[in-house]
């Protein structure tokens, strides 16, 4: 999904990481069912493992990356202003996809609704 790589963007989250496109698949995978989230191991990280064809360790280790990243390189503000939260420490994997997931959501709906669906706000 288009809305998902731009969010991705925004967040200044770089492609340059394998953990990038595991991410995206996860956030697109829980936009498609939230009900995922209670089951990310089997329901997410291992949909992403099987349609990358790599373990679902590795998964779960390239995501941990790209947050750790994300947030040394100053997620906690971007996480403030889509959220309203102020977060002390960084977020568990699955709370940065739920996050994610329900940010891209909220823009594809007002895409939509702004009739920019597709565009960038």
């Amino acid at each position: 999904m288009e809305i998902v790589k731009q969010v991705l963007r925004e967040a200044k989250i770089s492609k340059s990481y394998k953990g990038y496109f595991y991410l995206e698949m996860a956030i697109e995978l829980v936009m498609e069912d939230e009900e995922r989230l209670c089951h990310i191991r089997e329901e997410v990280y291992q949909k992403v493992a099987d349609q990358y064809n790599i373990n679902i360790t590795k998964v779960e280790k390239d995501i941990r990356t790209i947050r750790d990243v994300f947030w040394r390189e100053g997620g906690n503000e971007f996480m403030r202003r889509v959220t309203g939260v102020e977060y002390d420490n960084k977020p568990y994997p699955r709370e940065l996809i739920e996050i994610l997931a329900d940010y891209s959501i909220k823009r594809q709906s007002r895409q939509v609704k702004d009739g920019t669906e597709g565009g960038v706000l």
